[in-house]
């Protein structure tokens, strides 16, 4: 499904309106929207100044986003996008800011420090986080005594805009017929743009379309009913009524994972995924109760040294 065009200022709009609705339902969880409002808001800013700079996202020709996909490779997997770091960078240090304030103390504080004083290359940083590399950022984070866990959060809150435009400008609209077939024929749980795990499933006229909040990606499983993670066939069902139907939790019997399912009339706009992924909270309470879990991404083939995430400190 492509997504509806909406103005930024728009979308804030609708994204304030849904987080006072999930204040008033949920109480407990005020503090979370508190901190996602003011994450959301940085981010925001930086998608209007990439979308007012000169950047773009590369050209990719059909053939070989083809090829790509064909290979079951998600497309920033193999492809680097040159980054425009005078705006990415600010911006992480403002998000990790924001967590410092929030909760995350001291662990954000340091991550801003190392980035600062250049003992971690932010560019090799971001870079890994464009391509779903967290294995590599979770072993440089190790190595500098950085949160492994956070370290990646603010690095994939900087770059999804990236991400998503990227997303948006080469696998949606009017795209090449032969894409749209090799889109239409992937076979895999994760997301053909980026390579993540589905946020949530979005369920239109009774078909689900997996939804990727790190790039907005959308897209379908050619077999109902298949797990995400396994791809299992016909083993994800609904481990238990809801009082709200438009929400489901999805189980898989053979490798306990689960998905989350929204109904909707139009595709959710990227920028409220997120928000959609916090109102559900419940469902994530609910599958922890049931010991199902969400598994980690699938590890990816090494890359040469100069394509990781880099320490640029020196050993004594």
């Amino acid at each position: 499904m492509n997504q509806p065009a909406f103005s930024l200022n728009v979308l804030l709009r609708r994204a304030d309106a849904r987080w006072r609705q999930i204040e008033a339902d949920r109480p407990d969880l005020t503090d979370a929207v508190t901190l996602q409002r003011a994450l959301v808001q940085r981010i925001a800013g930086l998608t209007a100044a990439i979308e007012d700079s000169d950047w773009a996202p590369p050209n990719l020709e059909p053939t070989t986003i083809v090829k790509t996909l064909r290979g079951s490779h998600a497309l920033l997997h193999e492809h680097p996008v040159a980054l425009p770091m005078s705006l990415l960078e600010p911006a992480f240090h403002d998000l990790c800011a924001i967590l410092a304030d929030s909760g995350a103390g001291d662990a954000a504080r340091h991550i801003h420090d190392v980035v600062r004083e250049q003992r971690l290359d932010a560019t090799s940083l971001l870079n890994a986080s464009l391509a779903r590399r967290q294995s590599n950022i979770r072993a440089g984070a190790v190595h500098l005594d950085l949160a492994p866990d956070l370290l990646w959060l603010v690095a994939e809150l900087t770059v999804g805009p990236i991400a998503q435009d990227f997303q948006r400008s080469t696998l949606t609209g009017d795209v090449d017929s032969a894409v749209r077939e090799t889109l239409d024929a992937w076979g895999l749980g994760t997301c053909p743009a980026c390579g993540s795990w589905p946020a949530l499933g979005e369920s239109l006229h009774g078909d689900v379309t997996l939804r990727c909040s790190f790039c907005g990606g959308g897209w379908n499983l050619p077999t109902p009913a298949c797990c995400p993670y396994c791809l299992s066939p016909g083993v994800l069902h609904n481990p238990a009524s809801s009082d709200q139907p438009e929400r489901q939790l999805l189980s898989c019997e053979a490798c306990c994972g689960y998905l989350k399912v929204v109904g909707v009339t139009e595709p959710i706009p990227f920028v409220l995924l997120p928000i959609e992924d916090l109102a559900t909270t419940a469902l994530d309470v609910d599958a922890m109760a049931r010991n199902l879990v969400r598994p980690p991404l699938p590890e990816m083939a090494a890359k040469p040294p100069d394509d990781e995430c880099q320490d640029t400190s020196t050993a004594d």
